[in-house]
């Protein structure tokens, strides 16, 4: 064992770097571009296409909430280089860059690199982490500000707070808000954490930190009130129900907990956390953000997207779990066995996820990625589709799907569930308990707003060879597949008949969409592509 030992501590770089390659391995064979980030696309291309910051050409709402990533994401398209590309390699970066920083944070708190090697590890393992690093979505960047606070504050508790550290910690949260608004819960926490715990307070010091968000943040609110007309994303009016919608949010960490066994150590950690302060006051303050951070993610009511809203926290969650194993348990197989415990919660997650959670409506990475550019969904070629056979032309479109398939079409679209849409929350239906698909557009919006085609692959895909069959037997019931309250059109409106349209996407698949309201582009295709037009009825 001594041997051994003498050869880890003897080769500890090579060994540390062979980790860091096999975990950057791990995350390259994990590639999982997701339909939400289109949304951020299609913003930046219209703007780079000089109509302006906006989802639908001339319509002013902020749909996307994430502005720097979207900023950074219009860089690299001024200068040639495509989302699904750009988003790839800033994933990558940033990835590897916070599991660096991760490494950094914990020999920081815990001051014992092997202790620290495995937090890197269990947050480089870590399904979530892994697969939404390079999804397209601003999620590594958000990762990489939230341990970029977390190492400047620590700093700051343990070698004391200068004017040069006060300066950087305001410019990470400037930034960090830019990147999401919900992490303005960061900012509370890091500012109240400074005024605790700065003794002595001056001018110099409190400019350095109120100044940058006089400057920065401010200023991006004054922007995005009179730009869109509110400061919050229509997002935020989208997916968050209040009171109403704690339980299911409050559902979204217990599926969090069990699916990755993490139960056991959050309990250890909230009994402990006084002890924890006490002990290690950068730990303890790190352990009170995750708690607030939770009380966050019960409030607006969790997530449809994996575990994306935990991986902010993910690597100080492992930090304060490994703090309060090391610190707290003195059985020495009792230890090894939770340690054992927390490097099984990945494979845990991975055999145990769709048992777990199918049905509750959270999905996995990998599945949310294969409905972009997967059979039988195919978005991506749906979108490619749709400006094929009408580009160029005033056809509108109700989608479910608001990323890949209106960015990739460029066509006009109205988003059912309201993401994108200034109007829908307002008056839009119940559709489920799911955050970010709990509403949809009442019809008489969409006639309202002359949509010519309704778009639901999740449920209208059918394939070539089934789908002479299925038209022979289309019925009404067929209309309730795209999820809209067809029994209550508004305005005097009764809806007895509809007209559904194949459109043959592949050679594989035919999409089924809602021919609403008649469009003579929509006439031309049905010629041009041989689609079948199937008539049906309520009687």
């Amino acid at each position: 064992m001594d041997e051994w030992r003498k050869i880890y501590e003897d080769n500890y770089r090579l060994i540390f770097w062979l980790i860091v390659a096999v975990l950057l391995f791990y995350t390259l064979r994990r590639h999982y571009l997701m339909d939400d980030a289109f949304i951020s696309f299609r913003y930046a291309k219209n703007l780079i296409d000089g109509h302006g910051l906006v989802w639908n050409i001339g319509e002013r709402v902020e749909g996307y909430s994430n502005f720097s990533w979207t900023m950074l994401i219009v860089g690299f398209m001024w200068m040639g280089v495509s989302p699904e590309t750009s988003t790839y390699l800033m994933g990558l970066v940033l990835h590897i860059t916070c599991l660096l920083l991760t490494y950094q944070l914990a020999l920081k708190v815990l001051k014992n690199r092997n202790w620290s090697l495995l937090v890197m590890i269990l947050t480089g393992t870590s399904y979530s982490v892994s697969g939404l690093a390079t999804s397209g979505l601003e999620t590594p960047l958000q990762l990489l500000l939230f341990l970029l606070t977390g190492y400047v504050y620590a700093s700051g508790l343990k070698d004391g707070w200068t004017n040069r550290r006060i300066l950087f910690l305001s410019l990470i949260l400037n930034f960090a808000l830019l990147t999401r608004p919900d992490s303005i819960v960061l900012v509370v926490a890091a500012a109240v954490g400074l005024l605790l715990s700065q003794k002595v307070w001056n001018l110099r010091s409190l400019g350095r930190f109120v100044v940058p968000f006089l400057l920065v943040s401010l200023t991006f609110l004054l922007w995005k009130q009179s730009y869109y007309g509110s400061i919050l994303p229509n997002s935020y009016y989208a997916k968050v129900r209040g009171a109403s919608g704690l339980w299911y949010g409050l559902f979204y960490v217990y599926l969090f907990s069990v699916t990755y066994l993490y139960m056991p150590f959050i309990l250890m950690s909230v009994w402990k956390v006084k002890s924890l302060w006490k002990d290690n006051p950068i730990a303890g303050h790190l352990a009170l953000f995750c708690g607030l951070w939770l009380s966050y993610i019960v409030y607006v009511g969790g997530d449809f997207m994996d575990f994306r809203f935990l991986v902010a926290i993910w690597s100080f969650l492992m930090i304060v779990f490994i703090e309060v194993i090391r610190r707290y348990v003195t059985d020495p197989k009792l230890r090894v066995a939770l340690v054992v415990l927390l490097l099984l919660g990945t494979p845990n997650y991975f055999f145990g996820f769709k048992r777990v959670i199918a049905g509750f409506g959270v999905e996995k990475v990998n599945e949310l990625a294969d409905h972009v550019n997967r059979p039988p969904l195919h978005w991506d070629k749906i979108g490619k589709r749709m400006k094929e056979m009408f580009g160029g032309t005033d056809v509108v479109l109700g989608v479910g799907p608001a990323g890949a398939i209106p960015y990739y079409s460029e066509l006009a679209c109205i988003d059912l569930i309201g993401l994108t849409d200034p109007e829908i929350p307002k008056i839009a239906e119940e559709f489920s308990v799911v955050p970010g698909h709990r509403i949809i557009t009442p019809m008489e919006y969409l006639y309202r707003r002359n949509v010519n085609l309704v778009v639901q692959p999740v449920t209208q895909m059918i394939e070539n060879r089934h789908f002479a069959a299925w038209a022979r037997n289309a019925s009404w019931a067929d209309i309730y597949r795209f999820y809209l309250d067809v029994d209550n059109a508004g305005e005097g409106r009764f809806i007895n008949e509809a007209t559904l349209l194949g459109i043959p996407i592949n050679d594989d698949y035919i999409m089924v969409a809602w021919y609403l309201n008649p469009h003579e582009e929509v006439d031309r295709a049905i010629g041009r592509y041989d689609m079948k037009r199937i008539r049906i009825s309520r009687r």
